[in-house]
């Protein structure tokens, strides 16, 4: 399955909103910072990177899933990625509960 294909089929594209989407945070070795990624989703392409702030991302560990509401965005270079809608606050996700609080309990016990 081309995931990507909804692109190069509707031009438009780019003022797609998605709402609910799921993304997981994982540390960008080049940028030295945690980012998000998308999940595979039905409709929504894996991988894609999700741009939001960081300041949010900072306060779970790496690997955290969390629900969002976002926009398809393409900059000068032609890159694709999604944007996180800002009147939204950006929370780990209700739907992978157990699977969030498994990553704060060993972060803690990391921490010790």
């Amino acid at each position: 399955m081309e995931q990507l294909s909804i692109f190069n089929i509707i031009p438009e594209v780019e003022k797609k909103i998605f709402l609910d989407i799921y993304g997981i945070s994982f540390y960008d070795n080049a940028r030295k910072t945690l980012r998000l990624k998308t999940l595979e989703w039905p409709e929504v392409p894996q991988n894609l990177k999700i741009g939001c702030r960081l300041k949010t991302l900072s306060l779970f560990p790496e690997g955290t899933i969390y629900k969002i509401d976002a926009k398809i965005v393409r900059n000068k270079k032609g890159y694709i990625y999604l944007s996180a809608i800002r009147k939204n606050p950006l929370l780990p996700s209700l739907e992978f509960f157990k699977h969030n609080q498994s990553l704060l309990i060993e972060s803690k016990k990391a921490s010790k």
